[in-house]
């Protein structure tokens, strides 16, 4: 369909809103455990049941948001590299099956860090202006970035589990820059997704952070690959 004009930019949009609903909505559906188990996480009043939800929601993050996460950012890759033609589902479930073994060992050596950090701010919530409040939120800013570049590496380069792990390292420290660039606008899209367009955290939210992380690890991927290019 060829259409300019002002029936064009809207044809261009919806295309776009439908393509990330679409890829949303597979993404939750794969992680739908997890949902359930955080939906009822907000109607609990027991202490014990509150910790118990929480526990099973840290067992099933390693089993089924990082395979299902890693399977959006594959999505996501493709649009970032400007490849638009494949199939939803079917580039979905590849990815998720290519990668589903990489994605749970990553997500065992990941949360137990993101479980400390969380406890550790939970100590430490009743006081925001501590040194070590400070250096926490630093240290959350550094591990999500970290842990959006190894999702992002895992479908973008071929290297083995902890090389890929080395990689999200080195890019996030080496690259202070694109690491804040990349923590401040993922905290702007959950604000709006929260505060300002409810609908968005629904619809849209998952492949517009996955977007955003993916096209901050590829630049600063790039930009080491052309310091080292230049060195050599």
């Amino acid at each position: 369909m060829n259409l300019s004009g002002l029936m064009g930019g809207v044809y261009y949009i919806s295309q776009w809103i439908m393509r990330l609903s679409i890829t949303n909505i597979l993404w939750l559906l794969f992680n739908l455990p997890i949902v359930y188990f955080m939906i009822n996480l907000m109607f609990l009043e027991n202490k014990q049941s509150i910790v118990a939800n929480m526990i099973v929601i840290t067992i099933m993050l390693p089993i089924i948001f990082f395979p299902a996460t890693t399977a959006l950012f594959g999505v996501v890759r493709r649009w970032v590299l400007k490849d638009f033609d494949a199939p939803l589902f079917k580039s979905f479930l590849t990815y998720y099956k290519l990668n589903y073994l990489r994605s749970f060992l990553g997500g065992m050596v990941i949360v137990p860090i993101w479980v400390a950090l969380i406890v550790n701010f939970l100590y430490y919530s009743e006081n925001h202006r501590t040194v070590a409040f400070s250096i926490l939120i630093i240290v959350t800013m550094f591990l999500f970035v970290i842990t959006s570049h190894f999702l992002a590496n895992t479908v973008h380069l071929e290297i083995k589990f902890f090389d890929s792990l080395r990689s999200s390292v080195y890019l996030c420290c080496g690259n202070v820059f694109y690491s804040l660039a990349i923590f401040l606008t993922t905290v702007l899209i959950f604000y709006v997704s929260f505060y300002v367009f409810t609908f968005f955290m629904a619809v849209l939210i998952g492949p517009c952070f996955a977007a955003a992380a993916f096209f901050g690890y590829l630049r600063a991927y790039t930009r080491v690959q052309s310091l080292q290019n230049f060195v050599n």
